[in-house]
């Protein structure tokens, strides 16, 4: 079975590295409660908008505005990492792993909406807004978790038939 939508197999390793490098950034970011600043997080980029909300000025469409852009680079290697990872071909790929990683797929989506709408009605505040931005990741988090948890289970299944 051809599977046209997914990377190489080698780019797995790099999506481990960069997720991994993620993580680790935006946990010790969380933790320490600190926010970088700085000459090395600190630069001009464009913004299509800026509302202003933390700064009130350079506001409006097409601006060139001065932002710490550390919670980005840790966002983009988060989510390349998860994509690479999720989405890189297995060594051996067939039907079989193409239901799996179906299967897990809609999983992820039912356990990452059942937790949205939970939290929605009973968190409320600052808490709720950290999850929004976790929520971002969680959904590709669950995917990977899970798909490699029964991708294991069933190479183990197999294993004892033989």
């Amino acid at each position: 079975m051809k599977m046209r939508f997914l990377f190489p197999h080698k780019f797995k390793i790099y999506g481990w590295i960069t997720l991994v490098i993620g993580l680790l950034l935006g946990i010790l970011l969380q933790l320490n409660n600190v926010e970088p600043s700085g000459d090395f997080s600190t630069t001009k980029v464009f913004a299509l908008y800026n509302d202003g909300f933390l700064t009130e000025k350079d506001t409006g469409f097409f601006k060139i505005i001065e932002n710490d852009i550390s919670d980005e680079i840790i966002t983009l290697l988060i989510i390349i990492g998860g994509v690479l990872i999720g989405f890189s071909r297995l060594k051996v790929e067939d039907e079989f792993s193409f239901k799996l990683r179906s299967e897990s797929l809609i999983w992820a989506f039912y356990v990452s909406s059942a937790l949205t709408i939970l939290v929605t009605i009973l968190i409320f505040g600052g808490i709720y807004f950290n999850f929004l931005l976790y929520n971002l990741f969680l959904q590709l988090l669950f995917f990977i978790a899970r798909f490699h948890y029964v991708l294991y289970k069933s190479q183990k299944e197999l294993s004892y038939e033989e």
